[in-house]
């Protein structure tokens, strides 16, 4: 298992703070991605539909159907709120 890695975005508006994991196998990396679904106030509204695009960010060569769930991240459970979705890296 490798380590989860946490960030805030975006700077200077309403942010949520995503968790990454990639796996280390050198055959088939999988990425993981655990979004809140409860971001942080700022003065920036949120368009409709932002969690599936923030998601979708990370992995531009899948839609949000073909996406697996995941209900951990790095070997601990998800945060209150949080939804976790994985797919190869590529």
């Amino acid at each position: 298992m490798g380590l989860a890695h946490n960030a805030s975005l975006p700077a200077g508006g309403p942010s949520t703070r995503p968790q990454l994991l990639r796996d280390s196998d050198d055959q088939a990396p999988l990425l993981t991605v655990a979004i809140s679904s409860r971001p942080l106030p700022g003065v920036v509204a949120l368009v409709s539909q932002w969690q599936a695009r923030l998601v979708l960010a990370f992995f531009p060569a899948d839609d949000f159907a073909t996406l697996s769930v995941a209900n951990e991240i790095g070997g601990q459970p998800l945060e209150a709120g949080e939804s976790a979705y994985c797919s190869f890296a590529r």
